[in-house]
């Protein structure tokens, strides 16, 4: 579709010479994302990052869980004097 020799690109470049062609941002970014996720090191970083954030996550859980029941058994005590 984008092709120089035969394409929209060269459609648009033969009717208006001066015209520029910017390829689709989002397209390009992908594109980024997907060679840079072959890299050891990018891949590494972006793992631990994911294992962080999961780490964080449950963590948070856990100490709203905790609460919760604390907060439970503090009124079951309450009740029972």
């Amino acid at each position: 579709m984008s092709g120089c020799k035969n394409g929209v690109q060269k459609y648009i470049r033969d009717k208006y010479p001066t015209a520029m062609y910017a390829h689709c941002i989002s397209h390009c970014l992908n594109l980024l994302l997907m060679k840079a996720g072959q890299v050891t090191g990018i891949k590494k970083a972006v793992t631990l990052m994911n294992e962080i954030a999961v780490f964080y996550h449950d963590s948070r859980r856990e100490q709203e869980t905790s609460k919760k029941q604390s907060n439970r058994n503090a009124r079951s005590l309450s009740e029972s004097v």
